[in-house]
């Protein structure tokens, strides 16, 4: 074909095309007449595009692992939850706990840039698919879950409260403490305390339901609170309406209440904690043994002294101190002669050794305790 001949055609092709744009556009502008609208004016620029939302404020329900797998989420309903990654193969994601597969859109990307154990925020839609059908959750978008974010989780708990919904916040507290396993310290602890306060939601659900006199309920609450939450305090709370005071437990009750370290107590043979009991007597725990308050208060003291070495008594001389005696007037440095001829003798005091010193806890009523080293006044009451 000659170069003459080929222009030809190449302007009639155009020439066709032309048209054909012009035929499209004048069914556009008549498509936007009959719908009411007109074409913009020769010049006129045209409206900028709507700013896209975030893909948490476009209606998706945010939902916890627990409600996929409860079937408790509709199919094609869309859902927002944080999942953690196991594995990546291809397309699909394992989450961590889930025995449902995630099959990620390939208009969402590439996974390559994910790692296994991270914490993910997905949006999709539970689907059937595949012959013989099975579920899968198709994740339309993923977004890394920021550090420390467990805003869905708060979402969920607030309103699995507002449902009553017993059970789905079990099943929230158990997949909250599934997803802290292996996350970084900070992560894990934040979804531990969410876990703890889905558990203590149900509990009190499920408590304001209780039939106290349904002695079947009630234990069955008490052994799951503490199963869950770990708390004996709320456990033996819970235990409360079946203990009659002044009239021993049945073996059962026995049982729960040895396992939570319960002992009567009072004159009205309360049962609480062990620990209560102890320090109702004044005692308080250190290294593992409980000591009465002033006994802690002394070994505290002497922790401070082993750790700042104080040396009140170095470079100053007796006659400083005997002048401080004389006009009653106590100062750190003084020894113990030096202190009762300024105040008098204690009215209690204690003693213990620690790595081969002594200390003394000299205590008078109305002023307070004054601590010794080897004889030495270290500290004293502000």
């Amino acid at each position: 074909m000659g170069r003459a001949a080929a222009a030809d055609r190449g302007a009639a092709l155009a020439g066709r095309d032309s048209a054909m744009r012009s035929g499209l556009i004048a069914r556009v502008l008549l498509a936007a007449v009959l719908v009411g609208g007109a074409p913009p004016p020769a010049g006129a620029q045209a409206p900028e595009p709507a700013p896209e939302r975030p893909w948490g404020e476009r209606g998706y329900r945010a939902v916890v692992l627990g409600e996929l797998q409860g079937g408790q989420v509709k199919p094609e309903e869309p859902v927002a939850l944080e999942v953690g990654v196991a594995a990546i193969s291809g397309q699909q994601l394992l989450v961590s706990g889930s025995d449902l597969l995630f099959v990620v859109e390939p208009v969402v990307g590439p996974l390559h840039e994910l790692r296994e154990g991270a914490s993910v925020r997905v949006y999709g839609r539970l689907v059937r698919t595949g012959t013989p059908p099975r579920l899968v959750f198709r994740v339309e978008h993923l977004e890394a879950a920021q550090q420390g974010d467990a805003s869905l989780a708060q979402e969920a708990i607030a309103r699995l409260r507002a449902a009553g919904d017993v059970e789905g916040l079990f099943a929230l507290g158990r997949s909250l403490r599934e997803r802290a396993e292996g996350a970084e310290p900070r992560t894990a602890a934040s979804l531990r305390e969410l876990a703890q306060a889905a558990f203590r939601q149900a509990v009190a659900i499920a408590r304001d339901r209780l039939d106290p006199a349904d002695r079947r309920q009630v234990l069955a609450l008490a052994d799951r609170a503490l199963e869950l939450t770990r708390d004996r305090a709320l456990a033996l709370e819970l235990l409360q309406p079946l203990l009659v005071p002044g009239q021993a437990p049945d073996p059962e009750l026995q049982r729960r209440l040895q396992q939570l370290n319960a002992v009567p107590y009072g004159r009205t043979a309360r049962w609480v904690l062990f620990e209560e009991m102890k320090r109702q007597e004044g005692f308080v725990e250190r290294g593992g043994s409980w000591v009465l308050a002033e006994r802690a208060a002394l070994l505290d003291a002497a922790e401070r002294q082993r750790r700042e070495r104080k040396r009140p008594r170095a470079g100053m001389l007796p006659e400083f101190f005997a002048a401080a005696m004389r006009a009653g007037q106590v100062l750190a440095g003084m020894n113990k002669k030096e202190v009762a001829g300024a105040i008098g003798l204690p009215d209690r005091f204690d003693r213990v050794r620690v790595g081969g010193n002594v200390y003394d806890a000299w205590i008078y009523e109305g002023r307070g305790a004054y601590y010794f080293e080897n004889d030495v006044l270290f500290e004293k009451p502000q």
